[in-house]
């Protein structure tokens, strides 16, 4: 009996440490952009493993670049592909303000992607292409 009670009594105590933890400002956010949603659209990662996997990760980059007061930043990533290969997704994901993220149409086998901070913000970003 005295164990059940030590048992309970940790796992209400797990349970209310878990719900008082404050989620940071600084967590991933993951945007995909495929066929079904041009303009992206916000995904859990375990939404992401169980739904969207079609395709294989082709390709991975990581941009970092500091804030510059009053500035915009660009960066151009290209993919270019296999002549077999069809690009089917992106995967955004970055942390901070949300920047401004334009690419060519999917379904060839070469994408490019456009990246435009906010003015003044900082940008950490991870793209993932995705192809068939």
């Amino acid at each position: 009996m005295r164990t059940f009670i030590i048992i309970t009594v940790l796992s209400a105590l797990v349970a209310c440490f878990s719900a008082s933890v404050i989620p940071s400002e600084e967590e991933m956010h993951t945007i995909m952009y495929d066929e079904k949603f041009p303009n992206g659209t916000i995904v859990s990662q375990a939404e992401l493993d169980s739904k969207y996997n079609t395709g294989a990760l082709v390709y991975q980059w990581h941009c970092t670049a500091p804030a510059i007061s009053r500035q915009r930043q660009t960066t151009i990533l290209q993919y270019l592909g296999n002549p077999t290969e069809v690009v089917t997704r992106i995967i955004f994901i970055h942390t901070g303000s949300t920047p401004q993220v334009t690419y060519t149409p999917l379904y060839g086998n070469t994408v490019t992607i456009t990246i435009t901070s906010q003015s003044g913000a900082a940008m950490n970003s991870v793209v993932q292409v995705f192809a068939v």
